[in-house]
């Protein structure tokens, strides 16, 4: 929440939806499919992107997950950049 606050009001409703993407891929990464896919070795990634209504454009998060053992990896990850989104452009 603290994030949201610093970033300006224009950008809060950008990166509100990208840490709702974020937290969706997570989500989806802890259902019982998923995890079972994975435990047999299945090929399964889970990507997350925003689609800008504005512009058509698809825009990775980098919010990637391939199996069980990436999911903090990339959770966190995909949190430090929406961070660094957040400090850009507050400058």
């Amino acid at each position: 929440l603290s994030l949201l606050n610093s970033a300006p009001e224009a950008q809060r409703l950008a990166r509100l939806i990208e840490l709702n993407v974020i937290e969706q891929v997570r989500n989806v990464c802890r259902t019982n499919i998923v995890q079972d896919a994975w435990a047999r070795e299945q090929p399964l990634t889970v990507h997350g992107w925003v689609y800008g209504l504005e512009n058509g454009r698809l825009h990775d998060l980098d919010a990637v997950v391939r199996c069980h053992q990436e999911l903090h990896s990339s959770y966190k990850e995909a949190l430090h950049n929406v961070a660094l989104r957040v400090r850009a452009n507050a400058q």
